[in-house]
């Protein structure tokens, strides 16, 4: 235990893989899968975001030291300790915070250093109380490549420009800011993360002892609060970010401790089981992802219960077994749901969800569409907002054809990443829609225009709500009429129905795991969203050449995403009549 150095993150780890790491003498033959391509690309995007961040600080503030990411781990040391004790510095990019440090700095002031198992790299260190003890107090902030906060009435933060970040010199300077003050919260990892630095600096002696700490999101702002004021859960088990911290901490600690014992002793009983989780920053991405899924779909002949779509962490812990096989089979404790799931999971067959009838609606001109965005693209040069830029349509007029694959397709783009051009995009299809609802009208014809989801209406009430200023856009009132008459979401029709595993032991509802049932394929191996935020880039890029590749692969996607709706509308309506 003393030579353990936990990070930030090990809070947030999967015990399972705190389960592997620490024990791998109970797992010989276990092999280290490496991060996905897409994986990869968001974190060049997140670095370079981050980059432009701390350049962007510097700039604005000349009392900075960095600590560069390429000394000894003995120079890292002593250059952080340094940066602490000189009175000018009041920011510090990447310092290094660890027991080494706590000695170093003991030896200087006196006291005796307790210890730490904690270290940690925040991405700055902000000085809001020089005046305080030999060293000042020192508060955490990381950049992340994404929003900083989401509403929540019983959290609060203080959201100021990079350019007033030294204005803080001490906590109560933030009531100069009271307008800056506003009912959010911090996402949960990011807080639990900055809660982990309050703890590290705290046992160093040099925390802020009210407990402040900052996220600098893709807003390029300072999003600040206290982190017993960020709140999660509801009722008795609401936790604010210190005591959630302390909680999956300590849960993950013990875990490492059975581990490092199983270690020395593997006929000790497992530390921990796999358990699928579907998110994007856990299984997803994780070193150990196919040995955990070749765990989870062999376990008990039958699969383990996480596999299932709609089972959570949460869930899974009130069912009396987490065997597939068994809960197909049903028995007391067994959701009626979750025996349905269970028992289409073995055959392979899908069914109509107990309580629920299918019933996809069929009109005489049909239009599946599909949009596509920057998903706030993290290269950009002003951490400007998601552009949408592509806008794609599939349509099937059953007079001519009843087959999707004879359908007519077709999108608008726009690549000048312009607010301009992000309208332009949205009017077009609109116009679109309303001509073909007009023109079907005129001739008697049914229409109904179909998405995947509720993400494409949102969109629309964005470009209502932020455009409204430019020639064209609709009213809100309008816009629902609309979409109340004639727009349709084809989620809502495949959540009906039970799907077993098609392309991976997983079940989830995302069209990409859902359109091979109607033996759909997209064109590209890595089609996907992550990877369409790397072609975007390519798309608006000064290079001829790549740009115009980048746009027909965009283009291509956009059409295969448009067929697979129908592709799988049309085999739902199939195969459940027939």
């Amino acid at each position: 235990m003393s030579n353990l150095s936990l990070d930030a993150r090990t809070a947030l780890k999967c015990h399972e893989l705190l389960h592997k790491t620490y024990a791998p003498k109970c797992f010989p033959n276990l092999v280290k899968d490496s991060m996905p391509e897409t994986a990869k690309l968001l974190a060049t995007q997140g670095l370079a975001f981050e980059s432009r961040i701390v350049e962007a600080v510097k700039d604005l503030h000349p009392s900075w030291v960095e600590i560069a990411s390429d000394l000894s781990p003995g120079e890292s040391v002593q250059r952080t300790l340094d940066a602490i004790a000189d009175q000018s510095v009041t920011l510090i990019f990447q310092p290094v915070l660890n027991h080494s440090l706590g000695l170093r700095l003991s030896a200087l002031t006196g006291p005796d250093f307790a210890g730490t198992i904690l270290s940690g790299r925040p991405d700055l260190l902000l000085c809001i109380n020089r005046s305080a003890g030999p060293f000042g107090q020192w508060i955490p902030i990381d950049i992340k490549s994404h929003k900083a906060f989401s509403e929540n009435k019983s959290s609060s933060i203080f959201t100021l420009s990079l350019s007033e970040i030294n204005k803080v010199k001490n906590p109560t300077d933030l009531i100069l800011f009271d307008e800056a003050k506003s009912s959010n919260r911090l996402e949960s990892r990011d807080a639990i993360q900055l809660a982990h630095y309050h703890q590290l600096l705290t046992e160093l002696g040099l925390a802020h002892p009210d407990g402040w700490g900052g996220i600098i999101g893709t807003d390029g702002h300072l999003s600040m609060g206290l982190l017993t004021e960020q709140n999660f859960g509801v009722g008795k088990l609401r936790k604010n970010a210190l005591e959630l911290y302390k909680q999956e901490f300590g849960e993950a600690l013990a875990i490492i401790q059975k581990s490092l014992a199983r270690n020395e002793n593997p006929k000790l009983p497992e530390v921990a089981r796999p358990l699928f989780v579907d998110d994007a920053q856990l299984c997803k991405t994780c070193m150990f992802r196919r040995s955990c899924l070749s765990e989870l779909s062999s376990f008990d002949g039958g699969g383990d219960a996480s596999l299932l779509a709609g089972v959570t962490r949460t869930n899974i812990e009130k069912l009396p077994t987490r065997s597939i096989r068994l809960l197909a089979v049903g028995g007391p404790g067994v959701p009626d749901d979750v025996e349905q799931k269970a028992r289409v999971y073995i055959s392979g067959i899908p069914e109509v969800a107990i309580g629920s009838e299918l019933d996809i609606p069929v009109f005489d001109v049909e239009i599946d569409i599909d949009l596509e965005n920057s998903q706030a693209n993290q290269l950009e040069e002003d951490s400007s907002p998601a552009r949408l830029y592509l806008y794609g349509y599939i349509k099937l007029d059953r007079d001519k054809t009843s087959e999707w694959q004879s359908a007519e397709v077709g999108s608008f783009a726009d690549y000048s990443n312009s607010r301009e051009g992000e309208h332009e995009v949205f009017l077009k299809m609109w116009n679109y829609l309303q001509e073909q609802v007009r023109v079907a009208s005129s001739a008697g014809k049914t229409i109904g225009i179909f998405h995947y989801s509720n993400h494409e209406f949102v969109w629309w009430r964005k470009w209502v709500a932020n455009f409204a200023d430019l020639p064209g856009t609709p009213t809100f009132e309008k816009l629902d009429t609309f979409v109340a008459n004639y727009v349709i979401d084809l989620r809502r029709f495949a959540e009906q129905v039970i799907f077993p595993p098609k392309k991976s032991p997983v079940c989830n509802y995302s069209i990409k795991m859902l359109a091979p049932f109607a033996n759909f394929k997209w064109r590209m191996e890595d089609a996907g969203g992550a990877m369409s935020i790397f072609k975007y880039e390519q798309a608006i890029g000064l290079d001829q050449d790549s740009a115009i590749a980048a746009q027909n692969w965009l283009r291509e996607y956009n059409e295969d995403d448009v067929k697979a709706t129908m592709a799988l509308r049309h085999w739902l309506s199939n195969f459940f009549t027939n």
